[in-house]
């Protein structure tokens, strides 16, 4: 339960009166640093590449990770900029589904950070706070969007935008006989797509139901972010 404030009513004596009320302090960030950063710090360290190990400090710092309420506060017109660390430890569950032998570079750790923000928060964020995941990613892993994103963004385009981190997909459904699936980045737009058509026409195959479905390339995104939750 929340404090009253943004939307959020003060509960009236009366009621809380039959009730025991239990509160918790909310953890301060070095305490939730010690918690994530032991997690992930695991993770990486089995990395045989000694830049990636020392990427994980990067990774786990909460300010990196997820939004302070200082940042992106609710206001009347952003009632829904609401946080809270299990979307926090929904990112982080993210960037530990890929094995430490599909990350074969830091370029790639940032992209992957990248997508499971987007996929956890980007609804969520109005486009006029955009700025705010290039400057944390640019300062807490010291590499420019626009180099690690040189295989979307265009020669002849200057800046990152939605329309490219849009197209930044990672997911596990590419093989799908494969024995043991791995998360790993799908760098082509055009294979995902024929893979997602592939898994409609099996649906209609075996359903009684069928689904008549036009796979355009946000369906064919959000179906893929989707399937990564």
């Amino acid at each position: 339960m929340g404090l009253p404030s943004s939307g959020r009513n003060t509960i009236c004596g009366r009621f809380t009166r039959h009730l025991n009320v239990i509160c918790i302090d909310e953890f301060d960030d070095a305490t939730l640093d010690k918690i994530y950063g032991s997690v992930v710090k695991w993770h990486f360290a089995q990395h045989e590449d000694a830049a990636m190990q020392s990427l994980d400090k990067a990774v786990w710092r909460r300010r990196a990770g997820t939004t302070h309420d200082g940042d992106l506060p609710p206001t009347p017109a952003k009632s829904h900029y609401v946080f809270n660390l299990r979307d926090f430890s929904r990112v982080v569950s993210g960037l530990l589904l890929v094995p430490n032998g599909a990350l074969s570079s830091s370029e790639k750790l940032v992209r992957l950070w990248l997508h499971e923000v987007y996929r956890v928060f980007h609804d969520r964020l109005r486009w006029d706070k955009k700025c705010i995941v290039r400057e944390v990613a640019e300062a807490v892993f010291g590499q420019k969007l626009r180099h690690v994103l040189g295989h979307i963004v265009g020669e002849g385009e200057a800046e990152v935008t939605p329309e490219h981190l849009s197209r930044l997909i990672f997911g596990d459904f590419m093989i799908p006989d494969a024995e043991e699936k791995t998360y790993d980045e799908i760098q082509s737009m055009g294979d995902l797509t024929q893979m997602t058509e592939n898994y409609l026409e099996e649906h209609n195959t075996v359903s009684k139901s069928s689904m008549s479905l036009v796979m355009f390339q946000y369906v064919v995104q959000h179906v893929a972010r989707s399937a990564g939750s």
